[in-house]
């Protein structure tokens, strides 16, 4: 292996480590993110959010790293040890299932937040039709006097 492929191997195992710490801290955050959409605390549930997209953003900002390193090891395979293999495909592997399940928690709390919003939405509507019922039955009719004098 020459001293190239060395560097851009640690390299990438140093990229795909920093992922991974990235995508950890992902999950704990959609954990939180669950707890405070079963909770109904939305104030606290912007303030995940906005931490998650930094993360997702630094996230992002890694893939660059990521592609252009791996596009130098994929010239020449060979120069890369066994153990090195072993070490960024287990990351590759962990990294893959961590986001599998940050996915699968984010879809799942949007159902809970879509279920959510119906119901507040047939409770509006609920209460709009309460109130054209109430002013329906108590309506104003203007009190028409055959006799009145001049002062009404």
């Amino acid at each position: 292996m020459t001293n190239a492929d060395q560097n851009s191997t640690e390299r990438l195992i140093r990229v795909l480590q920093e992922q991974e710490s990235l995508v950890e801290q992902l999950a704990k955050l959609a954990t939180q993110q669950s707890e405070l959409v079963e909770s109904g605390k939305t104030e606290a549930l912007l303030s995940v959010l906005g931490r998650r997209q930094e993360l997702i953003d630094r996230v992002i900002a890694s893939q660059g790293d990521l592609t252009t390193l791996l596009e130098e090891l994929r010239c020449d395979r060979s120069n890369v040890s066994e153990a090195s293999k072993r070490q960024i495909g287990g990351l590759v592997e962990t990294i893959n299932h961590q986001l599998a399940q940050v996915m699968k928690r984010d879809s799942e709390d949007q159902q809970r937040l879509e279920s959510r919003r119906d119901r507040t939405r047939e409770e509006l509507a609920g209460v709009g039709n309460a109130k054209k019922a109430h002013q329906a039955y108590f309506k104003s009719h203007p009190v028409m006097n055959r006799f009145a004098d001049r002062q009404g």
